[in-house]
């Protein structure tokens, strides 16, 4: 369920499995098996985009004192960029900051594209600064996404776009065709002759 991101399957399935321990509910499981079954419902939350019921399962975790470490609010993070909510993947992002858990280039990336996709641009690039700025390596697919959102923008983002497109190369990062075709859309057909000379 959870790798499908069929939440609502998942959570169904976390139900029964509270409704055969009996009264002992979550108390029947350890400590272990309750943040491994909760971290699989927010992970499934997160791949369908269900924001409302990853935050109740953060919530849930941290009820229970469960952390829900890095892949759980990465998670949330997620939903959020799935469901278009800029603004929930930054508080999530900021909470996973404010409970001390460890940012990575995951966390990262799904918030840069909430951004992204939200058509905040300039913040995006900004949290990619800032990810840099604490030496962690961008992932292929957050230069991919900046540089759709950029061909979503137009001609306003040219430098900005070939910058992104330059520190993906110089990184060591393959450019796909989907990142060639959001670079022509901002730059023109002759981008990426240009950039890569």
């Amino acid at each position: 369920c959870a790798t499908h991101g069929d939440a609502e399957r998942a959570e169904q399935w976390t139900e029964r499995c509270l409704e055969d321990l009996g009264e002992d509910g979550w108390q029947g499981l350890s400590c272990q098996d309750r943040s491994g079954l909760l971290q699989a419902v927010l992970k499934a939350c997160g791949r369908a985009g269900n924001a409302e019921r990853a935050g109740h399962w953060i919530h849930e975790m941290q009820q229970q004192s469960l952390d829900p470490g890095p892949q759980g609010y990465t998670a949330a993070i997620t939903a959020h960029a799935q469901s278009g909510d800029a603004e929930g993947a930054t508080r999530q992002f900021a909470a996973m900051r404010a409970a001390k858990v460890k940012v990575d280039h995951i966390s990262y990336g799904a918030l840069i594209s909430a951004l992204a996709w939200a058509g905040r641009v300039d913040t995006a690039v900004a949290q990619l600064a800032a990810m840099q700025a604490e030496r962690i390596q961008p992932d292929g697919k957050t230069y991919h996404r900046l540089l759709a959102a950029f061909a979503q923008q137009g001609s306003a983002s040219d430098e900005a776009a070939a910058q992104v497109f330059r520190e993906m190369v110089a990184a060591g990062i393959q450019p796909g065709p989907a990142a060639y075709a959001s670079l022509q859309r901002v730059l023109g057909p002759d981008a990426r002759d240009e950039l890569m000379r």
